[in-house]
């Protein structure tokens, strides 16, 4: 059996999936510090004969539950060479196990968008833009605690 890596072309498509913003306005004053997490999760969307898609999500949300929750997915799509066009047996492959021990290669392209993103969206209506990790950060118990 090849090589996760060795099978793909090294050619890859981005594409936006979602963006999820959820207020939580409510009229009760917040007086509990607050602090926000963010959390990146990267996942095998799809897999067909030509290309193998990842998944990756930013979420950013406060504790305790407050002002809003915020969402952000892409696709990465990674083409298979043509070689092995119709020939790859993904099952025969540990893809969630590849895909985290080389995030890099995976999923490392597109997070600095979604934090350019993520800084626009908390930014509007004249608010101070949040402004997250242009990297990818897959260790929750590591992931900075950012305060607005």
């Amino acid at each position: 059996m090849q090589q996760l890596k060795s099978i793909l072309s090294g050619r890859k498509s981005v594409d936006l999936f979602s963006i999820e913003y959820k207020s939580m306005n409510s009229s009760e004053k917040i007086t509990a510090p607050l602090k926000l997490s963010c959390q990146d999760f990267v996942s095998v969307y799809d897999k067909t004969s030509t290309k193998l898609t990842v998944k990756v999500t930013r979420n950013l949300k406060f504790d305790p539950e407050a002002l809003f929750q915020l969402s952000i997915s892409y696709l990465i799509h990674h083409y298979v060479k043509d070689e092995f066009l119709e020939k790859v047996d993904w099952e025969s492959y540990d893809l969630d196990n590849e895909i985290t021990n080389d995030c890099d290669y995976f999923a490392g392209i597109g997070t600095e968008t979604v934090s350019l993103l993520i800084g626009q969206i908390t930014s509007s209506f004249g608010r101070v833009p949040i402004i997250t990790n242009p990297l990818l950060n897959l260790n929750p118990k590591k992931d900075p605690e950012l305060r607005p």
